[in-house]
């Protein structure tokens, strides 16, 4: 019932709307699909299984510094590049994450901010909630120093589990993680959509 007056509110507020939703419940899965909603992919959950990773390794001009509330409108926007319109977040979004991050870096090169990460802490360590590079950097291996950095600063080898999620198809991202020590955890989160038919 409150999905039929809120289905109704999104379509004729926007015809091409897409509402998705991340699958926790066997209960809200068969929900989903019994109005529609359609599989999508899947999130898959990471640990970090290293025992000491080697030291990072900076790529040449790059530097990792904090995260300033400053560089959120850059960091919304490389968000977007580097995400789409499907995972992308908004500014207040990153916001919200910046203010409740344990450690929040950006790396920069000449030429500005070219990646970016926010970790949050949890009952049971900490999560890597967030890791993004600009299109045109990626490959230079600035996400792999991101990540090294957080893992240094945080002890996550030997005090600190540190997860991570990406989605089950995500390749590029999935090898990154590999390379890092991280290992799947086999739980994963199914994400379903709906759209319009005819609006697709």
């Amino acid at each position: 019932m409150l999905w039929e007056v809120a289905r109704a509110e999104i379509f004729s507020a926007n015809p091409q709307a897409q509402v998705s939703a991340i699958i926790l419940k066997q209960w809200f899965q068969t929900l989903l699909l019994s109005n529609e909603f359609e599989p999508k992919q899947e999130i898959v959950l990471l640990r970090l299984n290293a025992a000491s990773p080697a030291a990072p390794i900076l790529p040449h001009g790059v530097r990792i510094r904090p995260m300033l509330q400053n560089d959120l409108p850059t960091v919304t926007a490389l968000d977007m590049a580097a995400f789409g319109d499907f995972w992308c977040n908004t500014q207040d979004a990153l916001q919200r994450a910046h203010a409740q991050a344990v450690h929040a870096t950006v790396a920069e090169d000449d030429a500005g901010i070219i990646g970016y990460q926010i970790s949050k802490g949890n009952p049971f360590g900490a999560h890597l909630a967030r890791l993004g590079v600009q299109p045109e950097a990626q490959g230079r291996g600035v996400g792999s120093a991101l990540v090294h950095e957080l893992i240094h600063k945080l002890g996550s080898h030997s005090s600190v589990p540190l997860s991570v999620n990406t989605q089950g198809d995500n390749a590029a991202s999935l090898a990154l993680y590999k390379k890092l020590g991280f290992v799947r955890t086999g739980e994963y989160f199914p994400v379903f959509m709906y759209s319009q038919k005819g609006s697709r």
